[in-house]
């Protein structure tokens, strides 16, 4: 039987690296679009298929349309809970961000605001850096903050817990560097 090769861990993108692409990002919307793929969590299509509708500022939560029709209800964090109501506030109803085609944002669209903002923010391999990889950087971040793998994987949306275990790996490698810190 022919050996596997092993997965590659997944780009992501740190807290820090992300508060240096959005400080760089002058345009209100893609501020929006960056804080909703970093602080919710979203997939690239679910970004462009969010409406004002599913979201539920009040209770802090919002509804999204995952792969395979499996919905999920994910919380606003308060970080970024006066952003979006501001945001919100400009618009009645329909999509939360706006495009040209059929009155939505385009995921090609989406991908080049975040390569921009990765440039400009000057991070490194920034060319490498796309909407699933502030994804990645969600849910690194909160696994880091000992969020279990259980509940990620509920945030996310996936299906299976396998999927999820990546995140496992991402944090055993923070702790081997805290480690080697540790003794020098």
């Amino acid at each position: 039987m022919p050996k596997r090769k092993p997965k590659k861990l997944p780009r992501y993108v740190t807290l820090e690296e992300f508060n240096k692409m959005v400080e760089v990002t002058k345009n209100e919307r893609d501020k929006i679009i960056l804080q909703c793929l970093f602080y919710l969590g979203v997939r690239n299509n679910e970004m462009k298929n969010l409406t004002v509708e599913e979201l539920d500022l009040t209770n802090r939560q919002i509804k999204l349309h995952g792969k395979g029709k499996k919905d999920r209800i994910v919380p606003i964090p308060k970080v970024f809970i006066q952003d979006l109501t501001k945001w919100v506030g400009k618009k009645d109803r329909g999509w939360l961000i706006s495009g040209n085609s059929d009155g939505r944002i385009s995921n090609t669209h989406i991908r080049r605001i975040i390569k921009n903002a990765a440039r400009f923010a000057g991070l490194r391999k920034w060319w490498e850096i796309h909407p699933h990889t502030l994804r990645h950087g969600y849910a690194t971040y909160l696994r880091n903050k000992n969020v279990s793998l259980e509940e990620i994987q509920e945030l996310l949306g996936h299906e299976r817990l396998e999927t999820t275990r990546i995140y496992a790996h991402l944090a055993k490698d923070k702790l081997k560097k805290a480690v080697d810190q540790a003794f020098g």
